[in-house]
């Protein structure tokens, strides 16, 4: 198994406990999988691939973590921390979870997760990807997060 470079998760300790988050995926309502650009008004949702391995991960099963996300705005640094969900640990080996859906929307439109700056056509967005385990005995040793980036962008104004 391989680790994308943007990604960073632990315990990673070899034949013991492995807890990696593979992938985080934009998946744009009605449009593309892996999608980089998602138009204006849509949702989207992310999908974050995880593996669970090693004698000690039946430890973890069961257990509950939270998403978030952490965004920031790059045309003029707005930043927003919009929670995407909780979800429970299913068992050892890959399992996938998908935040809720998130907004988009224009500068000047109804409030969304991911709008537009006024003075822009389209938004660029950095966003890190944090899960948190909910356990207080849990959440200092288990944790990840990624990184992607997602323009927000109405297609009849580009």
């Amino acid at each position: 198994m391989s680790v994308v470079p943007h990604a960073a998760s632990q315990p990673v300790i070899p034949g013991c406990l492995e807890f990696r988050l593979i992938d985080s995926i934009v998946i744009e309502q009605g449009g593309l999988e892996q999608a980089a650009i998602v138009n204006v008004p849509n949702t989207f949702t992310i999908r974050i691939d995880l593996d669970l391995a090693g004698p000690l991960a039946g430890l973890l099963v069961g257990e509950a973590f939270n998403v978030f996300l952490h965004t920031e705005r790059l045309e003029d640094g707005d930043r927003n921390n919009p929670s995407g969900g909780t979800f429970n640990v299913p068992g050892v080996g890959p399992f996938s979870v998908t935040t809720r859906p998130f907004t988009t929307a224009e500068a000047g439109g109804p409030a969304a997760d991911f709008q537009i700056a006024p003075g822009f056509d389209a938004g660029t967005f950095q966003v890190t990807v944090h899960l948190h385990f909910v356990d207080p005995s849990v959440n200092p040793i288990v944790a990840a997060f990624d990184a992607v980036f997602v323009e927000v962008e109405n297609p009849i104004t580009r």
